[in-house]
């Protein structure tokens, strides 16, 4: 009677994957660009030619975050005082059609004192909105001619920091430094 082989099949796989290029780690992939994750104002104060570009990109990318954020903040303001002017008409239009039979003259002074207090409100109001539309038309203006930059800007000025081609991994890295950055030169720069 033959012995049952107990042993099982332990042969391994000796395939060899082939070659394939190593990708580069994002770090050395970048070079001088590490330097980005500095504190802004040591680069945003440097001399060196090689951040020129970079504090640019930075500089017009937060002046045009300040520019957009005044105009949200007018147009916001604008909303808000044209609401109070629709809530002022609204009470105007409800005093004008209150029914006067039988009214006192006091009671009659009293409610003519009354439409004269809201219409007094409504012209104050409708300045106020004359002058908020012309802050939202500056706004406008300014957030128009504060152009935020672009991708193609930004590749310029990583490759003109790192003197070499970059790819899309380094911008969309560079993109998430810099995006602290530019809220911290922006509320640097902002006036209310």
């Amino acid at each position: 009677m033959a012995k049952a082989d107990d042993t099982t099949d332990e042969t391994t796989d000796d395939t060899v994957a082939a070659a394939t290029p190593k990708e580069k780690n994002i770090h050395a992939k970048l070079g001088r660009l590490n330097s980005l994750q500095r504190n802004i104002n040591a680069y945003m104060n440097s001399k060196s030619k090689k951040f020129a570009s970079i504090q640019a990109y930075v500089t017009q990318a937060a002046a045009a975050q300040n520019a957009q954020a005044k105009l949200d903040a007018a147009n916001a303001q604008l909303a808000a005082d044209q609401a109070t002017l629709a809530g002022l008409t609204t009470q105007l239009a409800d005093l004008n059609a209150t029914d006067t039979t039988g009214f006192t003259p006091e009671q009659q002074a009293a409610l003519d004192a009354q439409i004269a207090d809201v219409q007094s409100q409504i012209d104050a109001q409708n300045t106020t909105i004359t002058g908020d539309t012309q802050a939202v038309a500056d706004a406008q203006a300014a957030a128009d001619a504060a152009v935020a930059p672009d991708d193609a800007s930004l590749d310029a000025a990583l490759q003109d920091m790192a003197n070499k081609p970059v790819d899309q991994e380094v911008t969309d890295w560079a993109k998430g430094v810099l995006a602290d950055k530019i809220d911290q030169a922006a509320a640097a720069t902002s006036t209310p």
